[in-house]
């Protein structure tokens, strides 16, 4: 099931990206100079100076509320219990029903937290700037670990830049993310906010339509296998 977590994957390269911009703004620093710091935090393996400048926990929220929704409808089907892992027909086992909305909520979180490990993990290892270090940097093991066995690890690269602009008070930007990991070029959609004399990425705006991406990425592999 790794195309669940290709999902979460592809949602969070949008925010390991440096994005040009000319977007006039009132904070003392630009969205573009925002930006050259998260790539600057990629490159120096620096994850408190990405976490001053990427919303981890909003952005991996959005992805996981995609990852969960999708796992709920596979399991709806007899097809998609038969292909899906052990550990996640547990994940959600009593979720399909939405009837136990707190069990759905401390699975949510228990994903995110995995989740954010994995791109903390990247990008301290220096895999996401596609420096690994000569000695790798250990990845706290959990619970849902080995869920993201699959997923890419390899260097976020920003290829183009489109559609910037102003939208109210927050900024927006369309851009196409190539991934060395699996050699797949992705749109991904981003909107930052002001934060004091900054901008923080705070969302990736078209996570189900990278969801459905990947999930035909998946299934055409599945077919040549």
């Amino acid at each position: 099931m790794s195309y669940l977590i290709r999902i979460v994957g592809a949602a969070l390269i949008g925010v390991v990206v440096l994005v040009a911009s000319t977007i006039p703004a009132r904070a003392a620093e630009t969205p573009e100079q925002a930006l050259r710091q998260v790539q600057r935090a990629i490159d120096t393996s620096d994850t408190a100076l990405l976490q001053r400048y990427v919303d981890l926990d909003a952005v991996i929220g959005g992805a996981v509320d995609v990852f969960v929704q999708t796992l709920v409808r596979q399991a709806s089907s007899k097809a998609g219990q038969g292909g899906m892992a052990p550990m996640l027909a547990m994940m959600v086992a009593g979720m399909q029903d939405g009837s136990d909305a707190q069990a759905a909520q401390a699975m949510k979180m228990l994903v995110t937290g995995e989740t954010r490990k994995f791109v903390l993990h990247g990008v301290a290892s220096g895999k996401f700037a596609g420096k690994p270090r000569k000695e790798p940097v250990q990845q706290d093991g959990g619970l849902f670990s080995p869920l993201f066995e699959g997923a890419s690890t390899g260097r976020k690269e920003i290829r183009s830049i489109t559609d910037v602009k102003r939208t109210g008070d927050d900024a927006t930007a369309a851009l196409k993310v190539y991934d060395f990991g699996n050699e797949e070029t992705y749109p991904v959609n981003v909107r930052l906010v002001p934060v004091g004399d900054s901008w923080r990425v705070r969302e990736v705006t078209n996570v189900k339509q990278l969801a459905d991406r990947v999930r035909r990425e998946a299934a055409d592999q599945q077919t040549q296998e």
